[in-house]
């Protein structure tokens, strides 16, 4: 089986992400797993994580999984996890929608 996914970031650094979420792709069943990190600067989507989606579902309507990487600017991921749901949800892909929100961790020396 084939997993054709695409990651929709606010940066672009994110992008180092997509040979990771490859291998978990297939450590979680696949055969293979092909990912994409668009451009977003080069669609001109608009802020919100719903015209962004929209912008890269619109080029690629045929991936099996999005996934949305958003800072979660603190230590509770909570409020950034239920944004990027609901962005998913709203349009039609929360089934297919994988949330990736890093925490602020802090090192105590």
């Amino acid at each position: 089986m084939l997993i054709r996914f695409i990651l929709v970031a606010e940066g672009g650094a994110e992008g180092e992400l997509v040979p990771h979420l490859r291998r978990i792709c297939v450590a979680a069943g696949a055969d293979e797993a092909l990912g994409s990190f668009p451009d977003l600067r080069l669609l001109a989507p608009g802020n919100r994580v719903e015209d962004k989606l929209d912008a890269v579902l619109a080029l690629n309507p045929d991936v099996d999984l999005v996934f949305v990487h958003r800072d979660a600017e603190g230590r509770d991921a909570t409020p950034v996890r239920d944004h990027v749901r609901a962005a998913l949800n709203a349009i039609g892909r929360g089934g297919d929608g994988v949330q990736v929100v890093p925490v602020q961790e802090f090192e105590a020396w």
